[in-house]
């Protein structure tokens, strides 16, 4: 195989956990790739960290002398700095544990034809220096239709991006990759993957990247708007969808999609302090999502629960790890 590899490396003030994300994708048994390391204007010291690593050829690094945010940042990188076949994109509090994984990755994007592929992947819960850890064990097919993929993402399908590799010249041409600055713009990415033309999916049975849960992440730092902002992953495709489905079967899955959007945002995002604020700037943002939330979260105990446990921040994060245990226990993950 000589299919060249390009790894996007975003990160921002993370220069403690940047040098893990390089050296995993260095350890890859297949070499042919460059490294973008896409600096969104650190602040820190990433920019002397990562010096030892530049003498390799194969690795990239830019600055934007202002942060310009994350998905722009990729977009960036994508466009005006990779020039291999395939693009992968590894955040900074990410890394690769299978040392196999481009090699078998491409070798099963060939056979296929596939424009995508996603894998299984490891949640590693860090915080205070202690780490718990467990798996993702979806089991799907080699290869999946985009009309599966579509109707299954989120139920039972749900695979982290941070897994994904996908063919750069495809995703150009027919997709116009991250060009919203939204916070779920590799979700929407997905969508568009799904429904674009003669669209298969690759699945590879490993266990291929771990990522960092912790306190810190862009997931727990989201800001209310931004969250409302982003759930046009949702519906941006929508109207393409039904040009191809059934125009109910869109609807009543995007309604689905909006609803475990909400749902899982409950704790880590929308708080017992934040909640009424939150319901009114939904209510303004986005009518569609505020007549289905309210319902939803009336139904759930489970975030009810969370939602009150919020009040108390200390006491919630106790339960995360606590219900992070049970579910260790209860699947049998390590």
């Amino acid at each position: 195989m000589t299919e060249k590899m390009s790894i996007i490396i975003p990160t921002y003030n993370r220069a403690t956990m940047l040098p893990h994300a390089i050296e995993s994708v260095l350890s890859q048994a297949y070499t042919n790739f460059q490294i973008i390391i896409a600096d969104d204007g650190s602040i820190d010291n990433t920019e002397a960290v990562i010096q030892k690593y530049l003498v390799d050829p194969r690795i990239i690094y830019f600055k934007n002398p202002i942060n310009i945010g994350c998905h722009p940042n990729i977009r960036k990188a994508l466009y005006e700095y990779t020039n291999g076949k395939y693009i992968f994109i590894l955040s900074d509090d990410t890394y690769l544990i299978d040392p196999n994984y481009f090699s078998n990755a491409i070798t099963m994007m060939i056979k296929h034809h596939s424009k995508l592929l996603l894998s299984n992947f490891v949640i590693v819960f860090d915080e205070n220096g202690k780490r718990q850890t467990f798996k993702d064990n979806q089991a799907l097919p080699e290869l999946t239709t985009g009309e599966s993929m579509y109707f299954g993402w989120c139920n039972p399908i749900l695979l982290n991006s941070s897994t994904a590799i996908f063919e750069r010249n495809y995703a150009i041409t027919y997709l116009n990759p991250y060009d919203k600055n939204i916070v779920f713009a590799d979700q929407e990415l997905w969508l568009r993957f799904f429904l674009s033309p003669k669209c298969n999916v690759s699945f590879l049975k490993t266990h291929s990247v771990a990522f960092l849960s912790h306190f810190n992440s862009m997931t727990m730092k989201q800001n209310l708007e931004d969250f409302i902002d982003g759930l046009v992953w949702c519906t941006s495709t929508e109207d393409l969808a039904k040009q191809q489905f059934n125009p109910t079967r869109v609807m009543n899955h995007v309604d689905f999609l909006l609803k475990k959007s909400l749902l899982n945002a409950v704790g880590p995002i929308i708080t017992f302090k934040n909640f009424f604020t939150f319901l009114h700037l939904l209510k303004d943002k986005n009518p569609r999502a505020y007549n289905l939330f309210l319902p939803a979260l009336l139904k759930s105990p489970s975030r009810l629960f969370r939602l009150l446990l919020s009040s108390i921040p200390s006491l919630y994060r106790t339960c995360i790890k606590l219900r992070f245990q049970l579910r260790k226990y209860k699947e049998g993950l390590v």
